[in-house]
Order: structure tokens, then C-alpha cells, then sequence
């Protein structure tokens, strides 16, 4: 069993949902099948394409705010081929919400490394 790692589970609030720049509309979202490799790996690979256009405005923690109003702090990774990465903490995330293979998770990007899920 993997060690529980402190300040996974943030405590934020909502944020503000406006996006970075105001070129972006509508907003952005991307869907992912969570597969059984997601749950072996610890780590959930964005599209190509988000890595592509937002990967170098990230920083390295993202929030993410789920249906019940909760965040979580994961830790982003980039590749040195433009993928982006949700890493530490993602086992936790996934333990919490208890995702397994085959969910269906739906994102929405509200800029500056913010992020919901449902």
C-alpha cells in the first residue's frame, strides 16, 4: 500500500472560474476513459493536445475541485515530449473517489493550473 502523502486534500474553496486570457472561450474540457493502466501507473496522462497548448503556462501543482466541492493539490508532470501529467497524489485522488477502470472522468481547464471533475 503506498504512503499517504500530506496536502493531497486541500481545503481552498471555489475559485473564481474565470479563465486565463480572455481569447479562451469557450472553456475547455477533455474526457478520460480511466483505463487499468491509469490505476497501475498512479498517473493519469492528459491529451496530447492540452499538453500542447497549456503545458508551459502549468505550474507544477494543479487544483482539482470534484461534484462534492472538495479540492485536491496533484502534482503535474511534463514530459520532454509536451505530455502532461497528473502524478503525485493521483492515487489518493483515485482511493477517494474510489474511480476504477472503465469510469468515464470529465475535466474542465479554468486556467491557471484549476481544474473540475465530474
Amino acid at each position: 500500500m503506498a504512503a499517504k502523502r500530506k496536502g493531497c486534500l486541500g481545503n481552498i474553496g471555489p475559485s473564481s472560474g474565470r479563465m486565463r486570457g480572455s481569447n479562451i472561450s469557450p472553456p475547455v474540457h477533455f474526457f478520460k476513459v480511466i483505463l487499468r493502466s491509469t490505476i497501475d501507473d498512479q498517473k493519469l496522462k492528459l491529451p496530447k493536445k492540452f499538453g500542447r497548448e497549456f503545458g508551459n503556462d502549468l505550474s507544477a501543482v494543479a487544483t482539482i475541485t470534484v461534484p462534492n466541492g472538495r479540492t485536491w493539490q496533484l502534482g503535474l508532470q511534463k514530459t520532454e515530449e509536451g505530455r502532461v501529467l497528473f502524478a503525485d497524489c493521483w492515487q489518493e485522488f483515485v482511493e477517494y473517489l474510489s474511480i476504477d477502470s472503465g469510469y468515464f472522468l470529465i475535466f474542465g481547464y479554468k486556467g491557471f493550473s484549476k481544474f473540475n471533475v465530474c
